[in-house]
């Protein structure tokens, strides 16, 4: 597989798209279609090679990765590459290069209150960036991992939001707005569909699993439809892909 193949991929998903032009705040999300409830990561939750495509192709966009220190807590192999395979992973970074002008893989923000996370993490290891954190957390910390700096926000300016609108006004890139995936868990990515969100979100991927799940698969409510209409507006694409574990639908709904 080869840069081009990505690109026939993403058009057979989303459509011609400028994906150069397509910057600002991400946010890929897999969910059971019938329940509206988020697929929740595991082996009981039903596999898709398109799904892990889309995560891939996003990481790939990206300029910088929002994490949080408990996922890497919950995770602690999580690596961000952009595919399992080898040889579409290379692909990926052939792509991002090729269409983006992106030499350097994404950079990191991690995101953690306290301060309490494993250090020697693989994810930090391998990457560079900045830990988002209060002055409490700060000290928690004491020196960050290699390659990161501590950002101590001040108290009532610590969440999410505030993390993500700092990274958009430090201007990373020069010619362009950056690209800002998020990859935390609801409760962090639920704040930024709101109407008051410090950093609204520019678009979303969202991944709709039409099959029936096990309970083990479902995990808490996605934001509405009809919350999602409202911020992002109606789907851009559609894409409808059967999978050996049944019916995936694929859309991508951006801001205006």
């Amino acid at each position: 597989m080869g840069p081009d193949a990505i690109a026939e991929r993403a058009n057979a998903l989303y459509g011609q798209v400028d994906w150069t032009a397509a910057t600002g705040l991400l946010h890929v999300a897999a969910i059971h279609g019938p329940s509206g409830c988020i697929l929740a990561i595991g082996p009981a939750s039903p596999p898709s090679p398109t799904d892990r495509f889309v995560l891939g192709l996003a990481r790939a966009r990206a300029d910088v990765l929002v994490t949080t220190g408990g996922i890497l807590r919950a995770e602690p192999d999580l690596v961000h590459r952009y595919a399992e395979q080898t040889g579409e992973d290379r692909a990926l970074g052939e792509w991002r290069r090729r269409t983006l002008g992106l030499e350097a893989p994404p950079r990191l923000l991690v995101l953690s209150a306290t301060g309490r996370f494993p250090a020697e993490h693989p994810a930090l290891v391998s990457g560079a960036g900045w830990i988002w954190t209060t002055e409490e957390g700060a000290r928690e910390i004491g020196d960050p991992p290699p390659g990161f700096s501590i950002v101590a926000a001040p108290r009532g300016r610590d969440s999410a939001g505030h993390a993500v609108a700092w990274i958009r006004e430090a201007r990373l890139t020069e010619d362009r707005k950056a690209t800002i995936l998020l990859e935390a868990g609801p409760s962090t990515t639920r704040a930024f569909y709101e109407e008051d969100a410090a950093a609204p979100l520019d678009e979303l991927l969202l991944s709709r699993f039409e099959g029936t799940i096990p309970e083990a698969a479902a995990g808490p409510p996605f934001v509405s439809a009809e919350a999602r209409g409202d911020r992002l507006g109606t789907a851009r694409s559609s894409c409808v892909v059967e999978e050996p574990s049944g019916r995936w639908i694929f859309e991508r709904l951006r801001r205006a």
